[in-house]
């Protein structure tokens, strides 16, 4: 399952990258949604994550890892869950000095019937 979605930034691509890499921001909003998150490595292309978030009403356990780092371009995050694997995209793209098209790009891979 493929899921796309892209918004204009009124910023610089270095500024909206430094946004989306703020992993201590991203992961204080897990926490207040109710989720539970421990980074297991360091920043950039190491970056390790464990923890629960509710999904269709049930606590799921996943991992995530950075895959690819690539700034200011972007970075990819590779996710697992029970039955589910995830791939994240995101994607700086500059649209003139001032402005960035951030495109978010997820692609699901269900591994068993269930997740199906």
């Amino acid at each position: 399952m493929h899921f796309s979605t892209s918004e204009v930034i009124h910023a610089p691509r270095d500024a909206v990258f430094a946004a989306i890499t703020d992993f201590d921001a991203i992961e204080r909003q897990v926490i207040r949604a109710g989720g539970t998150l421990t980074r297991t490595g360091g920043h950039g292309p190491e970056t390790t994550w464990q923890g629960t978030a509710s999904f269709r009403g049930t606590e799921r356990d996943f991992t995530s890892r950075v895959a690819d780092w690539t700034p200011p371009g972007g970075y990819r995050l590779a996710s697992e869950t029970s039955g589910l694997d995830a791939l994240v995209d995101l994607r700086c793209i500059a649209v003139n000095e001032a402005t960035t098209r951030l495109e978010i790009l997820v692609d699901l891979k269900p591994r068993s019937m269930k997740a199906r």
